[in-house]
């Protein structure tokens, strides 16, 4: 919607985007097999960034609205189950975000600039089997992996054209968690994070204060049906 900044700055204009999106999704008779799939366009004007401008001496924080981006990909799903209590899921997606004009008085970005926090490639996969234990105690197992590239941080107002782009790691993470229900209670043991992967989530390396991945989290959930 805009804003205000503290003198001696101007007000910033509101953000625009038009987003258009066309896609499809469809399964098989017996639900063995689902997809979808979507395509998709973001014109982004006047998106707002954050600068600082020496003014007397001193550093000052100042909004303004930097420019035109352009935002395009693709997403897509597959969930197939083969039978015999197994479920095999898919996801991906394809993002290819970047300034395409600046304003020429702005020295935070250049056109060409990737957009902010954007993975380039993310992507989920997951495999579950479903089973009784003895007669009629309904149990499963679950593993998830997903994964995510590197996003990065621009900002030539705050760095050295030498130190940018700022970049966080790559990050791959695998959850598992088993389970069964017995008579109205469910019971399962998780692991998160299971190979204790210590990776910088955002791209703030160069100031020292990256977020990290939580570490290899194990325990117990218990839940009751009334």
């Amino acid at each position: 919607s805009g804003g205000f900044n503290s003198a001696p700055f101007e007000p910033y204009d509101p953000e625009k985007a038009w987003t258009y999106e066309l896609g499809t999704k469809g399964s098989t008779a017996n639900g063995a097999l689902q997809f979808d799939i979507a395509a998709f366009l973001t014109k982004y004007d006047d998106m707002v960034r954050r600068r600082q401008v020496l003014v007397g001496g001193f550093f000052l924080q100042e909004y303004s609205n930097v420019g035109k981006v352009e935002v395009k990909g693709i997403e897509v799903g597959l969930t197939v189950r083969p039978g015999g209590g197994w479920s095999f899921s898919a996801s991906g997606a394809y993002t290819d975000a970047k300034i395409i004009s600046t304003d020429p008085e702005d020295v935070v970005n250049l056109p060409g600039d990737r957009v902010d926090y954007t993975p380039k490639f993310s992507g989920t996969f997951s495999a579950n089997k479903d089973f009784t234990l003895g007669k009629d105690v309904p149990a499963f197992v679950r593993v998830d992996y997903s994964y995510r590239d590197r996003v990065s941080y621009i900002d030539r107002s705050g760095f050295a054209a030498a130190a940018l782009p700022q970049v966080s790691d790559k990050i791959s993470l695998v959850n598992m968690v088993a389970g069964a229900t017995l008579g109205g209670v469910d019971l399962s043991v998780y692991a998160r994070n299971l190979f204790d992967t210590n990776k910088a989530i955002d791209p703030y390396v160069g100031w020292a204060n990256s977020n990290r991945t939580r570490p290899r989290t194990i325990g117990v959930k218990v839940g009751y049906k009334f």
